[in-house]
């Protein structure tokens, strides 16, 4: 079968940049050295006339039990979602909204979906579900919040798929990264009780059977939807998530972060998915932003078929509404990034529509 090939125009990366010429009155060309520019006639051959303008989709409402493939392989569309126990967690460590459980589906057109009931974990109180991870069983606190699946073409059989997620690291577990890795622990991070948030990960066979990392991947402060996926060019795991661009050297900046910090998008590598760099921040507010908005939530993928068009579907945080907007980014490398013109691709509903809160 043939494969359809395609450039994507996200940015000006396939546009050359043209140039320009200088000519004298005989139609030659002036050196920049010329000692006359009498008569001198500019020739313009820069491109012009074309814009880059991003297009807003169709919002479709899906219906209820509708699932997200993720990963579509040996005929199947395979998703992973989260949801909370209905009755609170009996291990206090883990907060809620932390103590999510990790379900399996499967499809066969993406539209009608199988959860099989696998028996791995209880779920309040049953064992008859799709659960197939849970970080805080067994009094882990741990726990399971911001979480993405992927499946890692550069891995061995029994890490086919690995899972990151933001956690919580025991103090002791924060002593050995500090013993490993020296002062690489996000400040935002370090908790009261000595314990600290950390970008955590897991690895599986076959998305069902899933054994977690005992060392956090980075301690960092990274609460929301974190991404992470393996670049065959780079030879490396790349992660992006929402951090923090702090000045840590300022006066009090631990008492008054929320006002000497923004929330920005940071992106950390790794080669063998056991540890990644220090993350550096990628995007953060601008000054031509109000003081009240943030960025939030990377949402960050490569278009179809071309690993080196990247896009990022960010959503810029409105404080002084509460409202989210979603963006759209692009960049030739994955590291440097330019918002496509055109404003917001998505922005919520009127109050009271099934799409009148966040959409993320």
């Amino acid at each position: 079968a043939e494969t359809t090939r395609a450039i994507h125009f996200t940015s000006w990366q396939f546009v050359a940049q043209g140039g320009f010429a200088w000519r004298d009155p005989a139609g030659g060309f002036l050196s920049p050295w010329s000692d006359t520019d009498a008569g001198a006639r500019f020739e313009p051959g820069a491109p012009s006339g074309i814009r880059l303008v991003s297009q807003r989709p169709r919002r479709v409402r899906l219906p209820d039990g509708q699932h997200v493939p993720i990963v579509f392989e040996d005929g199947l569309y395979k998703t992973w979602y989260v949801r909370l126990p209905t009755r609170e967690p009996p291990n206090e460590n883990v907060p809620t909204g932390h103590n999510h459980c990790l379900c399996y589906a499967t499809s066969g057109d993406g539209v009608h979906w199988d959860e099989p009931q696998l028996g791995l974990y209880e779920l309040d109180g049953d064992r008859r579900n799709n659960v197939v991870f849970r970080g805080d069983a067994g009094g882990s606190i741990r726990g399971l919040h911001g979480q993405q699946v992927f499946r890692d073409p550069a891995g061995e059989p029994a890490e086919r798929y690995k899972m990151v997620y933001l956690g919580k690291a025991t103090a002791e577990e924060l002593a050995a990264y500090r013993a490993a890795w020296g002062d690489e622990a996000d400040p935002m991070a370090l908790l009261p009780d000595g314990s600290a948030w950390a970008l955590c990960g897991a690895v599986s066979p076959d998305g069902i059977r899933w054994q977690t990392l005992s060392q956090p991947l980075l301690v960092v402060h990274c609460d929301t939807g974190n991404c992470v996926y393996y670049d065959a060019r780079l030879g490396r795991y790349v992660s992006y998530y929402r951090i923090w661009q702090i000045d840590w050297t300022a006066p009090a900046a631990r008492e008054t972060c929320g006002s000497v910090g923004r929330r920005s998008i940071g992106r950390a590598t790794s080669r063998d998915f056991r540890h990644f760099s220090p993350p550096q921040v990628l995007i953060a507010p601008g000054a031509d932003m109000p003081p009240g908005h943030v960025w939030y939530g990377p949402g960050k993928t490569t278009l179809p078929g071309c690993p080196d068009q990247h896009v990022m579907f960010p959503y810029l945080w409105k404080l002084d509404s509460d409202s989210m907007d979603v963006h759209l980014l692009s960049s030739p490398d994955g590291w440097a990034w330019a918002e496509v013109p055109g404003g917001p691709v998505l922005t919520p509903g009127e109050p009271g529509s099934w799409d009148g809160g966040y959409v993320v």
